[in-house]
């Protein structure tokens, strides 16, 4: 097949971002992790150029998107262990990799689940720059860590996803394309204060908490932020208010 394949991991929600447990109530983060992952999958599905979104979760997760996204949109693998092990996130690359070379797949692009600034265009830009005989990376924005990690050929494809997992990949012959792609590519989430620095694509899930919880990102263009009351006096308060943003 000439259309490419995504693999999405998506860990349990009630487990996913538990480093964010301290600045976000349990409420707040798997209602954050929802929209994270929701907002990935559905911009991943609009895209002609994809053939197939392989989303690797566990089952209830799985069923939760497949009533918010639709189940036709993508290929559910079941993940029984719920995002746990010692390497669950490059298990589950390998498991969704080898799901779409079982159904004919050549092309195949691992990408993670938190990238509330991701748009078709900039990931469609991405695949277009991945080289013939090499895998293709960007680094995330700590510039240590991979946010997508492609290949034209599957075989290639070793994902060594982690802190540090960026030179892993280099070294094992990607081609590092960071610098000619979308910024917002490489913005995850992994702090709260990554999440306030982010760009909101209006009617998406994100912006949807945002405004549950009041709150309002530096990345929509405003030179402050508005911090919710209950979010006041956590350990990224003290970035609530940036002489300005850096993004956007």
């Amino acid at each position: 097949m000439n259309d490419w394949s995504i693999i999405l991991p998506v860990k349990s929600w009630t487990s996913a971002k538990s480093r964010m447990l301290l600045d976000l109530g349990f409420a707040e983060r798997v209602t954050l992790v929802q929209a994270l992952a929701k907002d990935t999958l559905r911009t991943i599905c609009d895209m002609p150029e994809v053939g197939k979104c392989f989303v690797v979760a566990p089952p209830e997760v799985l069923a939760d998107l497949a009533r918010t996204v639709g189940s036709r949109r993508f290929r559910a693998v079941e993940d029984h262990t719920g995002g746990e092990g010692p390497d669950p996130l490059n298990s589950a690359f390998r498991q969704g990799r080898a799901a779409a070379v079982q159904e004919g797949y050549r092309q195949v692009a691992l990408l993670v689940a938190d990238l509330p600034g991701l748009t078709a265009q900039g990931l469609r830009d991405f695949l277009r720059s991945v080289p013939r005989r090499s895998p293709a990376m960007v680094r995330d924005s700590a510039g240590t860590g991979t946010t997508v990690l492609a290949s034209r050929s599957a075989e290639w494809l070793r994902p060594e996803f982690g802190s540090g997992s960026a030179e892993r990949h280099v070294g094992a012959g990607a081609v590092d394309v960071t610098s000619q792609c979308d910024p917002w590519l490489s913005h995850d989430v992994d702090t709260l204060w990554d999440l306030w620095a982010t760009r909101v694509t209006p009617g998406s899930f994100l912006e949807h908490w945002f405004s549950r919880w009041s709150a309002l990102p530096v990345g929509s263009g405003e030179s402050s932020l508005r911090v919710p009351t209950q979010f006041r006096g956590s350990s990224s308060d003290q970035h609530a208010y940036p002489p300005s943003s850096g993004m956007g």
